[in-house]
């Protein structure tokens, strides 16, 4: 078991809230990363560290209370629960209610369920980390004379181990591993200036190609070279994948039980069974998709993994629940309770999967005369409202028409509400890209959508 010098500690912690009355829960995480960015193939950027967090989580009194510690001694911990049950004890003496949803997982998880893909080294040589950020750098700058940087590129592996127990008979743990990569390849022509990207993540470090990953990156640059401002109007869109997942990623939040409890969902607990989407839309939450980002066995709170119908052709099945919120609601726990040791108790998603349609890219370009295909969003954290669900993005892309491709496109913006562009999806696209982030969707064409260009 992992962290397993931990079990006379977690003992003594069972114990003391058994004497308190009190329910108590121990989150502890390992994460040991090393990062490298290059400029010009030497060393711009490095960063190698590894951090330690146990993080207490006490429920008394209906009240909860949380504290955290980098230092793993058993003192250290013992001290963390004091404070966590002071801070629920002093929560509970202000408080003229009782919240009934508050408690822990009375089963769940148990044991070491996963641990480190075959091929993943913990020892691989530092220089050779740095030759994949090099050779990152090198295939963009040597695809075409074009590219004249890569202003912003890296290589990062992580490994990582959880471990949560509680006084209730939740005790699992689980360790994991990533590749991420990334390139942001500057293409210039004249005066003119464009930026591609691409990125790459892998559980296993023998997957990743640095070459492909460097050169596509150029090559979305270079493709973006050329580019003018569409006119104004309404436009059939196509999006990208990564895009899609910018997009559709959104959902989940609004699935949030703790965001529908708190009336701060665009939907409400009566949408569950209705059509909330076009008909074309089904959307899976799948912890166990090989390579997700999200993949986990588990969730915070030690809740046995599963995966979850959110959208089934159009049609709301379910929301995203930890154990509190499913008490709230009156619904099933999903395993979707998020939270790290210096945080308190959430709800987030493992891997947010699309199901793919029939069509492929070249039949859905030929739906319209002419299509829009949006390659890259910009400027969420101002321009996309929760509360309303308005959007108003910056954007980048291509126009077809007839089903070739004209001109590439900037400087424009998209813009509508999350309800409308959920209705208003036609086709869902037939690949399925490698998982990048914890979105996985294929391209999404949206029959209508207002573009503010020239």
């Amino acid at each position: 078991m992992i962290f397993r010098e931990l079990d006379p500690t977690f003992e003594k912690i069972a114990a003391l809230a058994a004497a308190d009355g009190a329910a108590a829960e121990v989150l502890v995480t390992r994460e040991d990363k090393f990062s490298v960015s290059v400029q010009k193939g030497r060393v711009d950027k490095f960063d190698s560290g590894l951090g330690l967090c146990a993080g207490v989580r006490v429920v008394t009194d209906g009240q909860e209370g949380c504290c955290s510690t980098e230092d793993l001694s058993e003192d250290a911990i013992l001290r963390s629960y004091r404070e966590a049950l002071e801070c629920a004890r002093f929560a509970a003496g202000q408080s003229e209610s009782r919240d009934a949803a508050l408690g822990m997982v009375g089963s769940g998880a148990r044991g070491q369920v996963e641990a480190l893909p075959d091929g993943f080294s913990r020892a691989r040589a530092i220089e050779r980390k740095i030759e994949l950020a090099r050779q990152l750098e090198g295939a963009s700058l040597k695809r075409d004379p074009r590219v004249v940087a890569v202003p912003y590129n890296g290589y990062v592996e992580s490994i990582g181990a959880t471990r949560v127990f509680n006084t209730k008979g939740v005790d699992c743990a689980s360790e994991r591993s990533s590749v991420y990569a990334y390139a942001y390849a500057l293409a210039r022509d004249g005066a003119e200036s464009r930026t591609g990207r691409e990125v790459f993540f892998a559980r296993s470090e023998g997957e990743f190609d640095p070459v492909r990953t460097g050169g596509r990156a150029a090559e979305r640059a270079i493709a973006k070279l050329g580019s003018v401002q569409p006119e104004t109007g309404v436009f059939p869109v196509l999006f990208d994948a990564a895009p899609a997942a910018e997009l559709l990623g959104q959902l989940a939040a609004y699935l949030s039980g703790k965001a529908v409890a708190e009336k701060r969902s665009i939907f409400a607990l009566d949408s569950l069974g209705r059509p909330i989407s076009s008909p074309v839309l089904t959307i899976e939450d799948d912890p166990f998709l090989p390579m997700g980002p999200g993949s986990r066995p588990f969730d915070s709170e030690g809740t046995e993994a599963a995966r979850a119908t959110l959208l089934e052709n159009g049609v709301l099945r379910g929301f995203l629940l930890n154990s509190v919120y499913a008490r709230k609601l009156g619904l099933r726990n999903t395993g979707h309770a998020s939270r790290g040791p210096k945080s308190e108790l959430g709800i987030g998603p493992s891997n947010w999967v699309v199901k793919p349609g029939a069509e492929g890219r070249a039949a859905l370009l030929r739906r319209h005369p002419r299509v829009i295909v949006v390659t890259d969003l910009a400027g969420f954290h101002a321009g996309f409202h929760a509360g309303s669900g308005n959007f108003s993005l910056q954007a980048e892309g291509e126009l077809w028409e007839g089903g070739e491709r004209k001109t590439p496109l900037c400087n424009f913006v998209v813009s509508g509400g999350f309800k409308d562009l959920l209705a208003s999806i036609e086709a869902v696209g037939n690949e399925v890209p490698r998982p990048f982030s914890s979105v996985v969707t294929p391209e999404i064409l949206v029959a209508g959508l207002s573009v503010a260009g020239r």
